[in-house]
């Protein structure tokens, strides 16, 4: 079990996010999907998710991940990793700085009957705000 749960993890990471196929999002998800991590503007369901994911390549068209670690327990995943890109489109209300950021991220994914149900992250957004000239200090 733990090598197909890591296995649609990772196909998330390599095929959604750097690669950019929005639409295996349905395969590899459950309907029923909630985000623990979702921001107070964005819904915690599948739909707001999609849409959080689609904000983020579209501001950060280049946008990959690079995985440095991946295990599994049971149905739970956790991954840390590196995302980075070039800011290309509004982000936050800010215009493109064309300014490349880096970011770390640590996320545990539950996975069940080969999708992804629950989903909990730590991302570091002021170092990538920082980067990208929106924050100060």
């Amino acid at each position: 079990m733990s090598e197909q749960t890591e296995t649609v993890v990772r196909r998330f990471l390599e095929e959604c996010l750097s690669g950019k196929n929005m639409a295996l999002m349905d395969e590899l998800f459950s309907p029923e999907y909630v985000n623990n991590a979702a921001t107070p503007d964005i819904s915690p369901d599948l739909d707001g998710y999609k849409e959080r994911v689609g904000y983020m390549i579209e501001a950060f068209p280049d946008l990959s991940t690079e995985v440095h670690d991946l295990f599994s327990d049971g149905d739970r995943v956790a991954v840390r990793l590196t995302a980075s890109g070039t800011h290309r489109s509004s982000f936050l209300g800010v215009a493109p700085t064309g300014e490349r950021a880096s970011w770390t991220a640590i996320a545990i994914y539950r996975v069940v009957d080969g999708r992804i149900v629950e989903r909990w992250e730590n991302r570091d957004d002021l170092g990538m705000m920082r980067q990208l000239g929106l924050v100060q200090g």
